[in-house]
């Protein structure tokens, strides 16, 4: 298995795991995989990353904005894909995420 099948398989996951725990241990997996081992495979999967911006779990959101603080810093060309979720977030009621959102374009 390739490791953007994994990362597929992963992501398949966390759409379906119920409790918090397990969304955050798959979180960090994807995490993991994406932005420390691979790095290339955020490119070809930053719109299925950046699904989960809508997450009702703040583990899901916390995990976007991570996502869209590391796609900036390895390129520019990320910045459309992530202005449109990034403009979405700034609804968020919970101030610490709020303060996250502000910086990930500092």
């Amino acid at each position: 298995m390739s490791e953007s099948d994994r990362l597929v398989g992963l992501l398949n996951e966390v759409k379906l795991a119920a409790d918090k725990e397990s969304k955050e241990d798959l979180f960090g997996q994807i995490e993991e995989l994406c932005l420390n081992k691979r790095p290339a495979l955020l490119k070809d999967h930053l719109g299925a990353l950046l699904e989960f911006v809508s997450d009702t779990s703040t583990s899901g959101r916390k995990f976007c904005i991570r996502v869209m603080e590391e796609a900036i810093k390895q390129s520019n060309d990320h910045v459309p894909a992530v202005v449109a979720p990034l403009m979405f977030l700034f609804d968020e009621t919970n101030n610490s995420l709020l303060k996250k959102i502000i910086g990930v374009f500092t």
